[in-house]
């Protein structure tokens, strides 16, 4: 005998998959925004004192290939020279 799935119950379903993934998603974002609280720096003078920056988003290659996107403009300057400064 087969056994087939009414389409009120395969429609209830599917929108408790998508609500269920929709409310996985904001859980994710949030706890990713609550351990980021107080380590995004958007001023050079902010920055701690370390002796190792990771800089992102200045990569002029990209899988080998030139980088379209990364021309080391004024702010990816500005990031390299404020994760480069001197340490004390």
């Amino acid at each position: 005998m087969s056994r087939r799935i009414s389409r009120k119950r395969l429609l209830a379903a599917s929108l408790a998959v998508v609500v269920l993934a929709g409310a996985v998603l904001l859980l994710a974002d949030r706890t990713v925004s609550r351990a980021g609280t107080g380590h995004i720096f958007t001023e050079a003078t902010n920055l701690p004192k370390a002796d190792l920056a990771l800089v992102l988003g200045t990569s002029p290659r990209f899988k080998g290939k030139l980088n379209p996107e990364s021309s080391l403009d004024p702010v990816d300057n500005g990031r390299l020279r404020a994760a480069s400064r001197p340490s004390g």
